[in-house]
């Protein structure tokens, strides 16, 4: 057995040390850092153009924010995009199950070293803790996971509507707009803890599962 006991955090640090396949590029990670680069750059955007209107130097730098931005949205909209190349995307996934498989297994089997009671308690809380994730989830999120990147359309849509040059918006579309984002960002944030709890609730069951 392992010297280090059994907790969730040993668990979650011994998911983060798994090797990842070189083509398992997860695209929600992508989503995830590209939208939070392209909202950092539209809210210091927005903000510069309002707190510096008409500076010259303030709307060049604002101008270069705003490429940031739309080239991050893009990185953003195109990782959840199916591949153009449908035969290399089933054999990429099959060679990163083969990848993956051995590690889940070792995972498994490392679970397994410790008391079956201690690894009973802890699917039994982390299962009740998912169901209470999962109920509170959508007052936060509602049907983030379905829209997508729909939200950031939404608030590129909002910024750019009326938007002329040099851009001077008004301090409600600055807040509406940071608002957007920012709870864009949370409800992503929220679901990618939900996918590790997840994890940990059938890593645990499948120890459990085995002799």
């Amino acid at each position: 057995m392992d010297s280090q006991p059994l907790t969730f955090s040993s668990l979650d640090a011994r998911i983060e040390s798994l090797p990842e396949h070189p083509a398992s590029a997860h695209p929600g990670g992508r989503v995830g850092w590209a939208s939070a680069i392209a909202m950092a750059a539209a809210v210091s955007a927005l903000l510069l153009l309002k707190v510096f209107p008409g500076n010259t130097t303030a709307v060049v730098i604002a101008a270069a924010l705003i490429a940031v931005e739309m080239g991050a949205f893009a990185v953003a909209m195109t990782a959840t995009l199916p591949t153009m190349h449908p035969a290399r995307e089933r054999r990429e996934f099959a060679e990163m199950l083969d990848h993956d498989l051995p590690h889940h297994q070792a995972m498994v089997a490392w679970i397994g070293q410790y008391p079956r009671e201690q690894r009973q308690a802890m699917a039994t809380f982390v299962g009740f803790r998912l169901e209470r994730f999962r109920n509170k989830l959508p007052l936060l999120t509602g049907s983030m996971e379905s829209l997508g990147v729909l939200p950031l359309l939404g608030a590129l849509f909002l910024q750019f509507k009326d938007m002329h040059w040099p851009p001077h918006p008004s301090w409600p579309e600055v807040l509406l707009i940071s608002g957007l984002m920012l709870f864009y960002w949370l409800s992503l944030l929220q679901i990618s803890v939900r996918w590790r709890l997840e994890l940990y609730d059938a890593l645990l069951k499948k120890s459990l599962a085995g002799p």
